[in-house]
């Protein structure tokens, strides 16, 4: 069973205690572990509260750190597989609740390999429409976090 990878889906919500308070809380919501991208297991920790009708912003980051300032440890692809299949889940997650995902952050080293396994999760990017039989009204929004790159990729199946 190994390598595991644990990804672990938080979110933010004000401070219920305090309505006056601008502050918010990190919330965790659930944990998936994973084996070369499959998933294995998931413990829910807390509900997801999003009010019906929010906006909402997901952000996907990983916890590879560089091993110093000068040398960047690459990503593994059971990583991107794992971080695929988890931004898939909580975008259903928070669609079910009537959310509306309007942007789904991800790291820009890592934009193209996290394209490529959406493809495996069935989500295309819309402009690249050739064979492909593609629900618009399915769609994650995803930018890099330097807000130079984004794709707007929908639900669908190969066709041919």
């Amino acid at each position: 069973l190994t390598p595991m990878i644990r990804v672990t889906i938080s979110y933010w919500q004000e401070d219920t205690n305090d309505p006056q308070s601008p502050e918010q809380v990190k919330i965790k919501y659930e944990e998936l572990w994973y084996r070369a991208g499959d998933p294995l297991a998931c413990t829910v920790y807390h509900a997801l509260e999003l009010r019906e009708g929010s906006i909402t912003q997901i952000n996907l980051c990983s916890k590879s750190k560089p091993k110093s300032k000068n040398i960047s440890q690459p990503i593994s692809d059971d990583e991107i597989k794992a971080g695929a299949n988890a931004l898939v889940r909580v975008y259903f997650d928070a669609t079910l609740i009537h959310a509306l995902p309007t942007a789904i952050i991800v790291p820009g080293e890592t934009f193209a390999q996290l394209t490529d396994a959406l493809a495996g999760e069935n989500f295309f990017d819309r402009n690249n429409v050739a064979n492909k039989n593609l629900d618009l009204s399915l769609m994650l929004p995803l930018v890099t976090d330097d807000g130079f790159t984004g794709a707007f990729l929908c639900y669908g199946s190969q066709t041919q």
